[in-house]
C-alpha cells in the first residue's frame, strides 16, 4: 500500500465514520504487506484496517457490527479492493490480552488523533 492509498482509505473511512457519529481516534492498517509479516498469496490484495473510537465502547456488539459492516462495505466499494475492517474500543485496544491488539501493533498507523 502506497502512502497515498494509506491517505485515501484514511480519508474514506474517517468521512465514513463521522456520517455514523463514531469519532476514530486512531486507525492502523494491519494487512501482513505493511506489517513486515510473511502472507498468504491469496492475502496479497487485502487490507485489513482496526479504527478506534470510545465510541464503540458505547456500542453493543450488535450495534457495533451493524456499523462497522456498513462502512466496510462503503469503502471497499469505493476502493474496489477486498477490505476487512475491525472496530474497537479503546479499552479492547488497551487490553493486556486482546487478540485484537496482539496481532495489530506491528501495523501501519495511518491516523493517531
Amino acid at each position: 500500500m502506497t502512502e497515498k492509498e494509506a491517505r485515501e482509505v484514511a480519508h474514506l473511512l474517517k468521512e465514513s465514520f463521522s456520517q455514523r457519529a463514531i469519532r476514530g481516534e486512531r486507525i492502523i492498517v494491519f494487512s501482513p504487506q505493511v506489517a513486515d509479516r510473511p502472507y498468504r498469496y491469496e492475502d496479497r490484495e487485502k487490507i485489513g484496517v482496526v479504527v478506534i473510537s470510545k465510541d464503540f465502547g458505547e456500542k453493543d456488539r450488535f450495534q457495533r457490527a451493524a456499523i462497522v459492516g456498513r462502512v466496510n462495505k462503503e469503502v471497499a466499494e469505493r476502493l474496489l479492493t477486498p477490505f476487512e475492517l475491525i472496530g474497537v474500543s479503546p479499552q479492547e485496544w488497551n487490553e493486556k490480552d486482546s487478540p485484537i491488539a496482539k496481532f495489530v501493533r506491528k501495523g501501519k498507523v495511518l491516523w493517531d488523533e
